[in-house]
């Protein structure tokens, strides 16, 4: 169970590479960074991509390293961790990638 502490990080980071490297050509209600200044135009659309997988994938290595710092204090029996303990920590791995939101829409101004 405690390696779900890894699950989030390394879905952020995919994604944000993803979402980085490869960003949807073409502006859509489907797939990337979706928001009414993002879909203005393809301009704003590729740099809000670009912007937010880059923030992803720095949030993602954050919250990874955090978690290896969290898993060996588990392996030395200085945490305890619980069902209940990981989900409140996975919850607070997933608050950081809304923080995103705000950066990457003031960079489109």
């Amino acid at each position: 169970m405690i390696y779900t502490l890894f699950i989030v990080p390394s879905i952020t980071i995919i994604a944000g590479y993803l979402m980085y490297k490869f960003p949807p050509k073409k502006i859509n209600h489907i797939i990337g960074y979706r928001t009414k200044k993002s879909m203005k135009n393809k301009r704003n659309w590729h740099k809000a991509n670009n912007n937010c997988g880059l923030l992803w994938i720095k949030i993602g290595v954050i919250t990874f390293v955090i978690s290896i710092i969290l898993y060996i204090f588990s392996l030395l029996n200085i945490i305890d961790f619980t069902e209940e303990f990981l989900a409140i920590l996975t919850t607070i791995q997933i608050i950081p990638l809304l923080f995103a939101i705000p950066i990457v829409e003031n960079n489109l101004k």
